[in-house]
């Protein structure tokens, strides 16, 4: 194995285990919608900053872009929420 396949492997892995401790650490008492809503700005401007940083042009990178990335937030926020409430039920 290289490092080419090791280190997003650990990334995964160590996003991973940060995902699910932060999801069980939610207190209960917080809306879940709102927790996500936090998380997702979060997210949002790491993810912003990260990209004015490595990339050249919003304008053709936006048009390269399709319903997939649409399609996977809404399956992202499904998801979350389901380890949220799954959490809060143990």
């Amino acid at each position: 194995m290289n490092l080419a396949f090791l280190v997003p492997f650990f990334i995964g892995v160590i996003g991973n285990m940060g995902y699910h401790l932060a999801a069980k650490a939610t207190p209960s008492g917080v809306p879940p919608f709102l927790a996500l809503s936090v998380a997702y700005l979060v997210s949002f401007l790491l993810c912003a900053a990260a990209y004015l940083i490595t990339s050249h042009s919003l304008r053709q990178d936006l048009f390269s872009l399709n319903g997939t990335c649409a399609v996977w937030g809404v399956t992202l926020v499904g998801v979350e929420l389901g380890y949220i409430l799954m959490y809060r039920s143990c």
